[in-house]
C-alpha cells in the first residue's frame, strides 16, 4: 500500500510542477534521490518486519 501510495504522491508532486511551469519535484525525483531512497527504506523496513514476525512468531 505505501508503495501504491508513493507512486501517487510522486504524481501529484510532477503535476503540480506541470501546471504550475515549476521544477521543484525534480530535487526529489532525481535517481537516488530522496524520494527513491525512502521507497527504498520502506522495502527493506517491511522485510525486516516479516523476518522478525517469521523468527518469534
Amino acid at each position: 500500500m505505501a508503495l501504491r501510495s508513493s507512486a501517487w504522491g510522486k504524481g501529484a508532486l510532477l503535476r503540480l510542477d506541470a501546471q504550475l511551469g515549476t521544477d521543484h519535484a525534480s530535487r526529489f525525483t532525481t535517481s537516488d534521490g530522496p524520494w527513491e531512497r525512502w521507497v527504498d527504506a520502506l522495502e527493506q523496513l517491511r522485510a525486516i518486519r516479516v523476518w522478525v514476525c517469521c523468527t518469534i512468531g
